[in-house]
């Protein structure tokens, strides 16, 4: 293989390791390619990573992850997927580069279509200004005092809003009987936690599973699937440690410039009273 005319990218020094036992100068860069090494395997002209999800991973190199990630999330088969299933999958399919996790997060940011059809919002997005209002008693609304029950369970408020020609629905999931809108699911699930429950209504959370309906305060669990998600948590791992290693990095150097900026830099010399 010829090494001098391969272009440089993050394979080259493992590359050149396997080929002809070649480190960098630099201790710290050996060491770590020393140890990482024994994860890869040269066959031919290509690069293989082993793998925990699958066995032989084909590493790929900057042009070949931005063509991977394209077709795999908008592609034939593409369904634009979330960024950790889109990692997933690409492991799957046989590929690995050191920054997959980031990389497939940041192509899901950029997508068009997802941001133009994904859900809003609801959170504010600046910071509130309190101010002082110019006319106090401006902000003042009417206190209608509460009206007594009349037959029927009807309101004197409602007389008040048909003299007005306004039509005033309530929607309400606990009495269907009341709303001709309301789901017939909801109808069921009060009613089959109403006879199983009695007095203990505190106990619905258990009882939910029983009749047929989903648990919120459950996690769902499936064990099949949890082995593969085991195994790609591990190829993911490097890069993991990698971003936790620059993060380390930055807080040492933040903690110093935090440091030195307070000292008062003394030198003693020759003849100096100590």
């Amino acid at each position: 293989m010829d090494i001098e005319n391969m272009p440089h990218n993050w394979m080259t020094p493992i590359i050149q390791y396997l080929t002809n036992n070649s480190l960098p100068n630099n201790p710290d860069s050996a060491k770590k390619i020393r140890i990482h090494v024994a994860k890869y395997l040269l066959l031919g002209k290509d690069l293989y990573r082993r793998g925990v999800s699958t066995p032989m991973l084909k590493c790929l190199d900057d042009d070949q992850t931005s063509y991977v990630m394209r077709e795999i999330y908008e592609g034939v088969c593409g369904t634009h997927l979330g960024e950790r299933t889109m990692a997933a999958k690409i492991l799957r399919a046989g590929y690995y580069w050191p920054t997959l996790a980031q990389d497939c997060h940041t192509f899901v940011k950029k997508c068009i279509p997802c941001q133009q059809h994904g859900p809003h919002l609801r959170q504010h997005a600046n910071i509130l200004h309190p101010i002082s209002s110019p006319w106090p008693f401006a902000i003042w609304s009417m206190d209608l005092s509460p009206f007594s029950l009349v037959k029927g369970q009807y309101r004197r408020f409602n007389e008040f809003l048909e003299g007005l020609h306004i039509k005033h629905r309530v929607t309400s999931v606990e009495h269907p009987q009341t709303n001709g809108q309301a789901e017939v699911a909801n109808k069921v699930i009060l009613c089959e936690l109403k006879r199983r429950l009695g007095s203990a209504k505190g106990e619905w959370a258990e009882k939910l599973p029983e009749i047929g309906e989903p648990s919120f305060r459950r996690e769902n669990f499936e064990e099949s699937a949890n082995g593969y998600s085991l195994a790609v948590n591990l190829d993911l791992l490097d890069e993991v440690r990698g971003q936790a290693a620059i993060m380390t990095e930055a807080s040492r150097r933040m903690m110093a410039r935090k440091f030195n900026s307070k000292i008062n830099p003394r030198q003693f010399y020759e003849n100096d009273l100590v």
